[in-house]
């Protein structure tokens, strides 16, 4: 809002006469007159402009694991969370085309095991979100093999598959591709991978085909019993009435890429990784998925993907 204010103050002639008849002179009759003209002009131009400058959400409270893969693998939330690459995993470029800025799994063993020092533990509540991008699309091998899927992020006793937390990632067979967010509930058992309890195990799947060499936001929220699941900040996938706790064992690991020995690895990009031990608002899921289109499951236009060569700059 533009509000001039203009101020105009004019003082002009002010005269000022000093008669001084009480003087001796040395010529009697001298009459003295003193005038003093005074003029004073001032001009005040006032200009104010009113920006509503929107202030991010809250996303740092509650973040125990933060990969954002600014040229390296490192935990940035705070908490010094160990980050160890596997099976060759490496960075390479990002949906802005910056190299050495999102982790880029082949498909061939690739994952980050992320163990945890104490600092993250879930029962009631976690939220996961990730930016990523595949190269191909998952399938089932066959005979019980299920090493086609892809699966972005996991909590599991990667060297056994003991003990799961949740799994989020693409199954299916065919297209429409399924993505599916799983949550294994506080009824199930640390030396087990599964459960015979229907009630200990719940997930919602979106019917969803991305465009490969695309990038997407996915966000994952598991609340009291309710799990959502979020493509690019819209709401695609919803469950109520499970189990009000998840389950979560001593000896499982965050898995980024991939699920427990090295299975259903992620053929493409992963960037952005958080992992809350909380439920996200809704202005946080909107700001998140800021660089996606809402409503739709494909890119923003104004980014990039695909790239072959470094674009000069910073993440």
């Amino acid at each position: 809002t533009i509000k001039p204010l203009s101020v105009v103050i004019l003082a002009s002639v002010v005269t000022l006469l000093a008669m001084h008849t009480g003087c001796v002179k040395t010529n009697p009759g001298t009459t003295t007159h003193d005038t003093t003209v005074i003029t004073k002009t001032d001009t005040l131009n006032t200009t104010t402009t009113d920006t509503v400058v929107p202030v991010p959400p809250d996303i740092t409270t509650g973040l125990v694991v933060y990969l954002k893969f600014n040229g390296n693998f490192a935990d940035s939330s705070g908490l010094n969370n160990t980050v160890t690459p596997v099976g060759g995993a490496s960075l390479g470029y990002d949906m802005h085309g910056y190299d050495t800025s999102a982790f880029t799994p082949n498909g061939s063993g690739q994952v980050l095991l992320v163990t945890n020092n104490g600092s993250y533990d879930v029962d009631t509540a976690f939220s996961v979100s990730f930016d990523f991008m595949i190269n191909n699309y998952a399938y089932i091998i066959g005979n019980g093999n299920y090493d086609g899927f892809e699966t972005f992020a996991s909590i599991v006793n990667y060297s056994n598959g003991e003990g799961p937390t949740f799994n989020v990632g693409f199954n299916g067979q065919n297209s429409p591709q399924y993505f599916n967010f799983g949550v294994n509930s506080e009824l199930g058992s640390c030396e087990s991978p599964a459960t015979t309890d229907p009630r200990a195990q719940s997930d919602t799947a979106y019917n969803f085909t991305p465009q490969l060499h695309t990038w997407y936001n996915a966000i994952a929220i598991f609340s009291h019993g309710t799990l959502s699941t979020y493509i690019n900040g819209t709401l695609v996938g919803y469950r109520t009435g499970n189990p009000d706790s998840t389950l979560f064992c001593p000896d499982a690991s965050l898995v980024v890429g991939g699920w427990w020995g090295g299975t259903e690895n992620v053929n493409g990009g992963i960037d952005e990784f958080r992992f809350y031990n909380r439920t996200l608002t809704k202005p946080e899921i909107a700001y998140l998925a800021r660089h996606f289109q809402l409503n739709s499951n494909k890119q923003n236009p104004t980014l990039q993907s695909g790239k072959s060569s470094p674009i000069t700059g910073t993440k």
